[in-house]
């Protein structure tokens, strides 16, 4: 997961400044700004809104259930 996540910070840098020096330093940071608010959508339509507690590992259940935690 980390591997994705920071993997993405240098992809976003070299297209920031090719955006910047194409388009202009305002536009680019519309563009980034639109980019981040829209994040934000696939979350609001999935079923992520609907979780209220952390659901249980199977390994966690198994070993309470044998009396060995």
């Amino acid at each position: 997961m980390r591997w994705f996540v920071w993997g993405t910070i240098p992809i976003g840098g070299v297209l920031g400044g090719v955006l910047g020096s194409v388009l202009g330093v305002r536009a680019t940071m519309i563009i980034d700004i639109a980019g981040a608010a829209l994040a934000v959508v696939p979350v609001l339509f999935s079923r992520v809104r609907g979780i209220r507690e952390m659901p249980a590992l199977a390994d966690e259940e198994a070993s309470a259930g044998d009396g060995l935690a």
